[in-house]
């Protein structure tokens, strides 16, 4: 089960901003990256691995876990 959260960027290939402890705090700090210029296509919010959140691993696409 995901507890932490944090905004994806598929230009930069990882996580800019987390982790969060809910979608909405994320999704906050994603609409305040595209408010700083940031394209709004590219940002999104995943959770992160709750076994490897500290390599910055999304739970969907996890590469130690699948």
């Amino acid at each position: 089960m995901v507890s932490e959260w944090g905004v994806w960027s598929d230009f930069a290939g990882g996580f800019i901003y987390g982790p969060c402890d809910s979608t909405r705090a994320a999704e906050a700090a994603r609409d305040e990256l595209i408010e700083q210029g940031e394209d709004s296509d590219d940002l999104r919010v995943r959770g992160l691995c709750p076994d490897h959140s500290d390599e910055a691993q999304p739970a969907d696409a996890c590469e130690e876990c699948n």
